[in-house]
């Protein structure tokens, strides 16, 4: 439980990105429809990875420290490439959701 308990709070942070990127709330400069798809793709990536990984640690002891380090990590680079455009595009304007969104 504080496996998940850890990793739902940096699960949530990016879940606030996620709402505060829509466009018309203009908290993030030159926001189209494609920051919010990917922060939502990126989230269930990370909350997939959680749910993966929680059984195969369940029976062992956990150190909450370093499991808080490297959620940190792990976020910190998916942010970054989210807001560095190298995510790949899930939403493209007048054409709508990209084939790696789909399959994702």
């Amino acid at each position: 439980m504080l496996f998940l308990g850890i990793s739902y709070l940096f699960i949530a942070i990016i879940e606030l990105f996620h709402a505060l990127a829509y466009k018309g709330i203009e908290v993030f400069p030159a926001q189209d429809a494609d920051l919010p798809t990917q922060l939502w793709i990126g989230t269930r990536y990370l909350e997939a990875a959680t749910f993966l990984i929680a059984p195969m640690i369940m029976k062992k002891e956990l150190k909450a420290y370093s499991t808080l380090g490297i959620y940190a990590i792990i976020r910190t680079i998916l942010l970054v490439s989210i807001f560095s455009n190298n995510f790949p595009a899930c939403y493209i304007e007048d054409t709508g959701l990209t084939t790696f969104k789909i399959y994702s």
